[in-house]
């Protein structure tokens, strides 16, 4: 059904004139790639961006066809879909097609509300830019429709006065133009609103936009930057209604002063760092990394790293030039934390082309620390975007660091087709299906099966039980949940899956509510009185025991 949504949505922005003009698959004078993992390994994809600036009109007419290919694929991937017409979008702007951009910008906003947790893109900055460019253009009727959405959706996402002012400004400037106050604004929403996630950050992008807390940073480099930013996360956990509230900039000696108070009130408290992949706004990443910690239960302090990505699938090029600023930066951070922990653990998530300054990080801290031992907790590297050899390499470096290593590998994930498309057959580290790295000294799981994006923050996905038994158990894969071994990958060891049966049993949403209340390893108290508290329903609870008593080891 969603990918129905999904072609109708593609479908309607086609009608735009601008695009519908512009050449189809059949017409471009290159060929098209047929469907969303292909096109994504094509290397002329990763290298659009860099197009534009030798011939505009060749790219935007390249995004057309583009675009008409994946109205024809029913396995169409939402994000390539939105980040294709942003650019075409831009592509407008910069040509002098400012109205026909606009009218694009506000069916991208709501194809990003229709679809949240595909698109993972907050629809809130996209309605501001669409209403500007609308009354700019003198689209005033339009302007004012997307004013209203806008406001809603801001005052759904529990936003600030102060956030909302702008708003309310444009709407009383477009209403008075039009002739005068109209009455179906949005009230505000009955009840209040639930506590923001605060999460802690560090960041090595330029501040770009304050008048939004989405657009606080963008996507250029900057020095590295300390803060704290407020994020709404609905329950039961859903990535796309997650709204970045608050982002407020600290000075050094305050962040790590408030991080010793964040951790001082939880005496069991650690900490959690997500390092997100490449295409990520900072607003996106934020999102995502307090999503992730209320998906997992977890009640440490989440932390997020966020590097200077561009934000976008066709940024891909631009990213991995940036992302290797980062490698020195994040390991300084990491230090940094292990001062100011007190002992605690720190869990780190590296995602995609993430991996790369996370590696380097761990090993700039190998050579500092030499002969340390486990000075991280978790350290799991999801569909890691590094040459597989590379990885390898420091694998044996950064091992005593760290308590348990882990790696999760696909052959669905997207920055991988596009690096593909760069790099030729070369394996990448996160490679999967097939040809998952084996070491003795990490545990390798094929996530394949568990869908195109395993660790997106949602209720009931089978990576965030897998992860929770990691961070709350140090669980070997032998006793997760549904995990069995069979040899092969890339190398003489075991690969750990899923098995096709137990999907639906570990993806069962209770089981991160469950081992957050498990008593610890040599407890006395009783996990199957956990088990009944946390489910009512005898069948539930009779499919999740087996599971349950083998990861206790009863």
């Amino acid at each position: 059904m969603k990918a129905i949504v999904l072609i109708r949505a593609a479908l309607v922005l086609l009608l735009v004139p601008a695009l519908a003009s512009a050449p189809r698959a059949e017409d471009a004078e290159q060929p098209v790639a047929a469907g969303g993992q292909a096109l994504a390994a094509d290397p002329g994809f990763a290298r659009l961006r860099y197009s534009i600036a030798n011939d505009p009109d060749w790219a935007l007419d390249r995004v057309a066809a583009l675009l008409a290919a994946l109205q024809k694929d029913d396995t169409a991937d939402a994000r390539v879909i939105f980040d294709l017409y942003t650019l075409a979008a831009n592509l407008m702007i910069e040509g002098g097609s400012v109205a026909q951009a606009a009218q694009v910008l506000a069916q991208l906003a709501d194809f990003s509300a229709a679809l949240r947790d595909e698109v993972g893109r907050d629809p809130i900055p996209l309605y501001a830019q669409a209403a500007a460019l609308l009354e700019d253009t003198g689209q005033l009727q339009a302007a004012r429709e997307t004013l209203v959405t806008l406001l809603a959706e801001q005052r759904a996402g529990g936003l600030a006065a102060k956030d909302v002012a702008p708003t309310r400004a444009a709407l009383s400037r477009v209403d008075q133009a039009l002739g005068g106050v109209r009455g179906d604004v949005p009230v505000p929403p009955q009840g209040g609103v639930p506590e923001l996630t605060r999460l802690f950050y560090a960041t090595d992008r330029a501040q770009s936009d304050a008048s939004l807390p989405q657009t606080f940073y963008g996507k250029e480099r900057g020095d590295a930057a300390l803060g704290v930013a407020g994020v709404l996360v609905p329950e039961p956990v859903a990535l796309g209604y997650a709204v970045l509230r608050q982002v407020e900039p600290l000075a050094a000696a305050v962040f790590y002063d408030r991080l010793e108070q964040a951790l001082a009130a939880r005496p069991e408290a650690e900490i959690l760092v997500y390092v997100h992949g490449a295409g990520m706004t900072f607003e996106e990443a934020a999102r995502r990394a307090a999503g992730l910690a209320r998906a997992l239960h977890f009640d440490g302090v989440p932390v997020l790293y966020s590097w200077a990505s561009g934000g976008s699938v066709v940024d891909y090029v631009g990213d991995s030039a940036a992302v290797e600023l980062s490698g020195p930066r994040l390991g300084r951070f990491l230090d940094g934390l292990l001062q100011h922990a007190g002992g605690r653990r720190i869990h780190l998530v590296a995602r995609g082309l993430g991996a790369r300054p996370a590696l380097q990080a761990l090993t700039l801290l190998a050579a500092a620390e030499p002969g340390q031992k486990d000075l991280l907790g978790q350290v799991v590297f999801v569909a890691p975007d590094v040459d597989a050899g590379a990885f390898l390499e420091r694998v044996p470096l950064i091992r005593p660091l760290v308590q348990r290593l882990t790696l999760y590998t696909s052959d669905r994930e997207r920055t991988l087709d596009v690096a593909r498309g760069l790099y030729g057959d070369a394996l990448r580290a996160g490679d999967g299906g097939g040809v998952s790295l084996v070491d003795a000294a990490m545990d390798s799981l094929d996530v394949s099966g568990w869908g195109r994006d395993p660790l997106r923050p949602v209720t009931g996905a089978p990576a965030l039980t897998d992860l929770a038994a990691l961070i709350r158990r140090d669980a070997p894969p032998s006793a997760r949940c549904g995990l069995t071994a069979s040899p092969g990958g890339a190398g003489d060891g075991l690969v750990w899956e899923v098995s096709e049966e137990m999907i639906g049993v570990c993806g069962d949403p209770a089981w991160p509510a469950l081992l957050a209340a498990l008593p610890a390893p040599g407890g006395s108290a009783s996990w199957q009185q956990v088990l009944r508290d946390h489910l009512s329903d005898p069948d539930r609870r009779s499919r999740l025991e087996p599971a349950l008593r083998h990861l206790i080891g009863d």
